[in-house]
């Protein structure tokens, strides 16, 4: 007898995750909705993590293995070799609440491939799990809405972690995959994108993903790779297109700005070539958009006597000094 609930393929890139690899990976298995497989493509790791990943004895985890790509290349491969009516891509460091497929899947129940199913993230840093959990989520509408509705919540592009969504896969091969030239926040690029197809999104508060931030991988450090910064600056030209396209409106035209304030920051002052790029992207909008980023008081100080460029640099200089993230 077939199994009369829709397949949902998970699709995990791994890229020397040994450390957290098989909490993510307990986390899916033990999931209340039957009808999985957990595609993980190990993306040219040199750590322990395909050792970890093929320990677990358990027929619905396919796992590949490919050279390098970075991540989308990883996704995408993942993707190929799946089968699931709904798809789910998820981090190989987060951890998923026992009950958020069975209760993403009920919620697109005859919806049509023109809606997609988001659940509220919480965040934890580093290995403080259970304790140390934000259970605040300001960055997500916590009911159904429509695409625009959840892009405007904030003046800057909203959450749009992968371990979030649940999507057709139907809508997928209509949309387009993960665009392989980008690295750093890909996601926002490949969501914008998504939203453009969609009709309505359908909010799920059966469980949440906890969303784990390790402190040597924030920002600023990822800001020092002139890579990092140039595919920043992609993702968010291609998101401005895409966003535009929804609506051409004062409020899209800040979240724009906001985002471009945010690349401009993590480049100053190390590639001041990229920079200057995104400077010359942002006096194609009005100046009174161009508000930068406020942060803890100190910061906020020094930026009112002295401008951002300098609360910019001292910032930097604290975070590296606390963190120990090299130059």
């Amino acid at each position: 007898m077939s199994n009369p609930l829709p397949l949902v393929s998970i699709i995990v890139s791994c890229y020397n995750g040994e450390k957290y690899i098989a909490d993510t990976l307990n986390s899916l298995l033990n999931q209340t909705y039957s009808n999985l497989e957990i595609v993980v493509v190990n993306d040219g790791s040199t750590d322990k993590s395909e050792l970890i990943i093929t320990s677990f004895a358990d027929s619905r985890i396919k796992y590949y293995k490919q050279s390098n790509k970075g991540q989308c290349a990883a996704l995408n491969t993942g993707f190929a070799k799946s089968t699931g009516t709904y798809i789910k891509f998820y981090d190989a460091d987060d951890i998923l609440h026992p009950e958020v497929i069975e209760g993403q899947v009920q919620t697109l129940n005859e919806q049509g491939d023109d809606c997609i199913s988001f659940i509220e993230w919480r965040r934890f840093y580093n290995d403080t799990l259970p304790g140390s959990v934000d259970v605040n989520d300001p960055h997500t509408i916590h009911k159904d809405c429509t695409p625009i509705e959840y892009i405007t919540l904030k003046e800057h592009p909203p959450m749009y972690q992968c371990g979030l969504w649940l999507l057709p896969r139907a809508l997928l091969l209509k949309t387009g995959l993960w665009d392989e030239r980008l690295s750093l926040i890909n996601d926002t690029e490949f969501f914008s994108r998504i939203m453009r197809q969609v009709r309505f999104l359908r909010f799920s508060d059966n469980g949440y993903t906890l969303y784990r931030t390790n402190a040597t991988e924030t920002s600023l450090s990822k800001d020092l790779s002139r890579k990092g910064i140039k595919s920043a600056l992609l993702s968010i030209d291609l998101t401005a297109k895409w966003l535009l396209s929804i609506e051409n409106s004062e409020r899209i035209k800040k979240i724009i700005v906001n985002a471009y304030i945010m690349v401009l920051e993590w480049a100053f002052p190390k590639q001041m070539a990229l920079a200057k790029i995104v400077e010359r992207r942002l006096k194609q909008y009005p100046r009174e958009y161009v508000v930068h980023t406020k942060s803890g008081k100190v910061y906020n100080v020094v930026m009112k006597l002295f401008g951002w460029k300098t609360a910019n640099r001292l910032a930097k200089y604290y975070y590296r000094k606390k963190y120990k993230i090299g130059n």
